[in-house]
């Protein structure tokens, strides 16, 4: 059983929903993108999502867009952030989640960045720009890795996609709640029960 699955059904067993904030790393910049993350552990959050800048954030809203092109004025690479994530390990007794496009995984390469994040600790791995037809050889990667590779659904997913989506799953399912990019809105859509 993967450790997110485990820890999400933990929580759910002491009929808890998890806080799972979401940073970009390298914003403002590195140092204090990791002190944030620690003051979030400190404060209650039950899962971290870490973001890796991205030049082309296409699942990105204007916030975090911003953010990312801060970031990204003193560039590192998935390889740089999974060290360094793996130095700070000790901060962080709960599961951590990379956020990256599929591009700084492949220049890094799919065993090799699989491979790292576990021994980094890193539980898994979110890639928007991975549809599941073209994910077989880094799920592959993070399961040999035994990592997590978290597909994303959403509100448009049919029943038989999502099965599918499913079946090939390593773990947990992420699910886009609302279409286009993320961002601050004023409520949720209406078929989100």
């Amino acid at each position: 059983m993967s450790r997110l699955v485990q820890y999400f059904g933990d929580l759910k067993t002491r009929g808890r929903t998890a806080l799972a904030p979401y940073f970009i790393a390298g914003f403002p910049d590195l140092d204090t993108s990791f002190e944030l993350m620690k003051e979030a552990v400190a404060a209650g959050a039950d899962f971290i999502e870490m973001g890796m800048p991205f030049s082309d954030p296409l699942a990105d809203g204007p916030t975090i867009q911003k953010a990312g092109v801060e970031a990204l004025k003193n560039p590192f690479t998935l390889a740089e952030l999974i060290d360094r994530f793996q130095k700070e390990r000790v901060s962080f007794p709960i599961p951590v989640v990379c956020m990256t496009y599929y591009n700084p995984i492949y220049q890094l390469g799919l065993d090799e960045t699989a491979q790292r994040a576990a021994d980094a600790g890193i539980a898994g791995f979110i890639v928007p720009d991975l549809p599941l037809e073209e994910s077989g050889p880094f799920l592959e990667s993070c399961k040999k890795a035994g990592v997590d590779l978290i597909p994303l659904i959403a509100p448009t997913s049919g029943e038989d996609r999502v099965r599918k989506i499913d079946a090939a799953s390593t773990g947990i399912l992420y699910y886009v709640s609302r279409l286009g990019i993320t961002g601050a809105k004023s409520e949720l859509p209406p078929e989100i029960e």
